[in-house]
């Protein structure tokens, strides 16, 4: 790309839904062999913008729509692997599933760990005394 040379409003759609789908700089220069440096400039101008707001938000529900069908596929096709017992290991399949589950919270906001924790406190006597 020659320096200072503009980019049309479709190459800059195109490099923001690109960098939205794969959110990796150098994933969306490399499919659209577009500069690197392109690549960050374009989408630190514009990533707040509302036209790109908007187009994020759709991007992350078809993603999550996406998710939801591929996730359906992979569990009837766990119950089959299950059901045969000898065609491909489970636990390829039920990584697969983590992965993506995963990736699904992620890019839903929530957290991946279940995470819990519990705090015993026990006041003995003397303990008690002490705090009158």
């Amino acid at each position: 790309m020659a320096r200072g040379k503009q980019l049309d409003n479709e190459t800059v759609y195109k490099i923001m839904n690109s960098y939205f789908i794969t959110n990796n700089y150098t994933e969306t220069s490399r499919q659209l062999d577009i500069p690197l440096n392109t690549v960050y400039d374009i989408v630190d101008r514009n990533i707040n913008k509302p036209e790109f707001v908007e187009l994020q938000n759709k991007t992350r529900k078809k993603f999550s729509k996406d998710f939801e069908e591929i996730i359906e596929l992979a569990v009837n096709r766990l119950k089959t692997e299950i059901k045969e017992q000898d065609r491909i290991p489970v636990n390829q399949l039920s990584t697969v599933i983590g992965t993506v589950y995963d990736k699904n919270r992620l890019e839903l906001g929530e957290s991946t760990e279940n995470t819990s924790q519990t705090i015993k406190i026990a006041f003995n006597e003397e303990i008690e005394e002490l705090s009158k």
